[in-house]
C-alpha cells in the first residue's frame, strides 16, 4: 500500500465512511483561476445576445426540434423545469416545532402534493434552519456566561 492509502485507511471506518472529524477534501474548494473568472464574465456579458440568438431560432427556424429546445430553454429560463417549483405552497405552520413542520413536509411528498426532490430540499432548509437556532441559543448562552448570569 502506498502512504496516502495507509493515511487514508486510518480516516476511515471499517466501513469507508470518514471519521467524525475527519474532512475528505481537508483543503477545500478549489479556488477559480482568473481565466474562469473572466470567462464567467464574458458569457455574461453576452447573455442578452445568446438570448436573441435563441429566441430567433425558436421563431424563425423550419425545424421542429431546433424550434422545441430553443421554445425549452426559454421556457425553463424563465420559469425553471418542471417539478422545481411547487404548485401549491405548503402550509406549515409558523408556531410549529421543526420536527412537526419537518413531518408536514414529509406527508406532503407522501401524499404526491410535492416531488421528492422538492421535500428533500425543504427538509434541507429546515434542518438549515435549525442548525441557525442552536447557533443562535449558543450565542445567547456564552454571552450570559461572560457576563457572569446564570439566568
Amino acid at each position: 500500500m502506498t502512504q496516502n492509502h495507509d493515511e487514508d485507511r486510518g480516516s476511515r471506518d471499517d466501513a469507508g465512511r470518514f471519521r467524525p472529524g475527519v474532512s475528505g477534501n481537508p483543503s477545500g474548494r478549489r479556488r477559480r483561476s482568473e481565466a474562469d473568472r473572466q470567462i464567467d464574465e464574458l458569457a455574461r456579458s453576452r447573455s442578452e445576445d445568446a438570448f436573441h440568438v435563441v429566441a430567433d431560432l425558436m421563431t424563425g427556424s423550419d425545424n421542429d426540434r431546433t424550434k422545441l429546445a430553443a421554445a425549452l430553454a426559454i421556457l425553463e429560463r424563465a420559469h425553471g423545469k418542471p417539478g422545481e417549483r411547487l404548485a401549491d405552497p405548503i402550509n406549515l405552520e409558523p408556531g410549529a416545532t421543526l420536527a412537526d413542520q419537518g413531518a408536514a413536509v414529509m406527508q406532503a411528498a407522501c401524499r404526491g402534493d410535492i416531488t421528492p426532490a422538492q421535500a428533500s430540499a425543504l427538509l434541507g432548509c429546515l434542518g438549515n434552519l435549525a442548525k441557525l437556532h442552536e447557533i443562535t441559543e449558543l450565542e445567547r448562552r456564552i454571552e450570559r456566561l461572560e457576563k457572569g448570569t446564570n439566568e
